[in-house]
């Protein structure tokens, strides 16, 4: 991912509350303390409800299939769409400003190839803005979020050595663990 895509994931993100598409599908959760909500799981078959919504940090979590993630995801797996997709929904409702952004983010997508240095390096850079963000959002969890960035830095001080799967997983793993 270079960062126009995590700029418009970010603009996704900020733009859309988890709790906002809930009430615009019409599904009914239970408010179960001031930051979380409770309900059965849109993405699969159940009575007793499993998913916690997080409205600090705008994710939600299924305890029964497991499925979680942020208003993009919610998105992705609501409609069973790719991101790309989901970007084509925000296209027709963008303003000129954040059409051209959605431009250059498909121009981005469709590129087959991308050096592995870039790579890495884009992804450090939008980790970085993503846990800088959080911390914006909550100045409770500094140490956390200061731990989980000098684990970044020293996870990509061998550029040399890593991958795009190696990447990928860490990526994921610091995300993880920065939205519980």
């Amino acid at each position: 991912m270079n960062s126009d895509i995590e700029s418009i994931k970010e603009y996704i993100q900020s733009s859309i509350k988890i709790s906002e598409l809930l009430d615009s599908y019409e599904m009914t959760y239970k408010q179960v303390s001031p930051t979380r909500l409770k309900m059965c799981c849109p993405f699969h078959d159940e009575d007793t409800p499993s998913m916690v919504v997080y409205l600090e940090t705008n994710s939600f979590h299924c305890f029964g299939c497991a499925k979680n993630g942020n208003s993009i995801t919610f998105l992705m797996y609501y409609h069973g769409k790719t991101f790309s997709e989901i970007l084509d929904m925000f296209k027709d409702k963008a303003t000129l400003g954040d059409a051209l952004v959605l431009d250059r983010v498909d121009k981005s997508l469709e590129t087959k190839t991308m050096d592995l240095m870039k790579y890495i390096r884009s992804n450090k850079y939008s980790l970085g803005v993503f846990l800088r963000n959080i911390l914006n959002k909550n100045k409770d969890s500094w140490s956390e979020i200061d731990s989980l960035h000098r684990e970044m830095d020293i996870f990509f001080d061998n550029e040399v050595s890593l991958d795009k799967k190696m990447v990928d997983e860490f990526i994921d793993s610091i995300i993880g663990r920065a939205t519980k």
